[in-house]
């Protein structure tokens, strides 16, 4: 209750920031350095004195941080987090996605769509270890197996769901199947497959310019 009346009495105060793409000198002009300011306007009028302000400035870069960032895997589908990355990567309503998940359940391409639980048979993992290995190499394994925590309200009837056989990739069905249905069995099979990889390890470069 007190956290709802703090959303009812939240005001909205709006505020103007601003963004800069650079070219800097030495690279090839297709390299883009985005930027944001750190400071925000409470007007449209201070947001644009500081643009004019900045006509004839020198920028150069203060500070260079570099750093290792490791990024883990999401875990596989379930009904709701398949509906929400349909709808926001493949733009489908729910319905579509629930009727092209049904088509593809039928033809035996993926488990049962309906399940709130993470779980993931040690038959599919084995499947699914061999395809990666196969398919990307060794070293996109982990170095310990991956296993998600189902929440403690989910009924766990069913497995997460995933491609009923991990070796069959998308491409392998692509003629036989309609866009959609493409699309949505390249989004489950994407989706496991990553779930049991090793984490993406990214090299960050963060630029400071004053």
């Amino acid at each position: 209750m007190e956290r709802e009346k703090e959303i009812i009495a939240f005001k909205n105060e709006p505020f103007y920031r601003i963004d800069a793409i650079f070219n800097p000198e030495g690279l090839p002009s297709s390299v883009k350095v985005k930027a944001a300011l750190d400071t925000k306007f409470a007007t449209e009028d201070e947001a644009r004195n500081f643009l004019q302000n900045c006509i004839g400035a020198i920028f150069k870069i203060s500070d260079i941080e570099k750093k290792e960032a490791v990024r883990h895997p999401a875990p596989p589908f379930t009904t709701s987090t398949l509906q929400q990355e349909a709808s926001r990567k493949l733009h489908l309503p729910v319905s579509v996605t629930m009727r092209l998940a049904q088509g593809l359940y039928e033809r035996g391409l993926i488990t049962y769509m309906r399940t709130d639980s993470l779980r993931i048979s040690e038959e599919a993992r084995a499947q699914a270890a061999a395809a990666i290995e196969d398919i990307f190499g060794k070293e996109y394994l982990p170095d310990k197996p991956r296993y998600y925590k189902t929440g403690a309200n989910a009924q766990d009837g069913h497995e997460a769901i995933r491609p009923a056989t991990p070796s069959i990739t998308p491409e392998r069905v692509k003629d036989s199947l309609t866009s959609d249905q493409y699309k949505l069995y390249n989004l489950i099979w994407r989706r496991f497959m990553a779930s049991l990889m090793a984490s993406c390890v990214q090299d960050t470069v963060k630029l400071e310019i004053a």
